[in-house]
């Protein structure tokens, strides 16, 4: 069972398991990075990781009917998506449009506009 640090994490492995366990190519140990649970933390973890242009691209699925508890880090995490050009997926449309992408099988380096006029700015 999942803990409070690694709840997606641990379901997606664990479903990615019984899916690939007849391919003996797939290590889903090494290719999954579990973070902590969004509201200890996590959202800030993706954030850093994609800064870092570890990331390249985040499906991040969750309940529109519910509310979020950590909505202002969402909205952080959701900045930085934008800001350094990462493809975020938030429903299953979209998902299924990325992974069926043919540009998912190239090389592409994803245009990041640079913010050294706003980061040099006189204040």
């Amino acid at each position: 069972m999942p803990n409070n640090y690694e709840t997606k994490g641990v379901l997606i492995q664990e479903s990615l398991k019984k899916i690939l366990s007849k391919e003996k190519k797939y290590d889903i140990n090494k290719k999954i990075t579990k973070l902590k649970s969004g509201p200890l933390g996590g959202d800030k973890q993706l954030g850093e990781l994609i800064v870092e242009g570890r990331v390249y691209y985040d499906i991040f699925l969750w309940d529109p009917m519910q509310s979020q508890p950590h909505e202002v880090d969402l909205k952080a995490l959701l900045r930085i998506v934008v800001i350094y050009n990462v493809p975020i997926v938030c429903n299953r449309s979209t998902a299924d449009l990325l992974i069926s992408s043919t540009l998912l099988n190239e090389s592409y380096q994803p245009v990041i506009k640079d913010y050294s006029i706003y980061i040099n700015r006189s204040l």
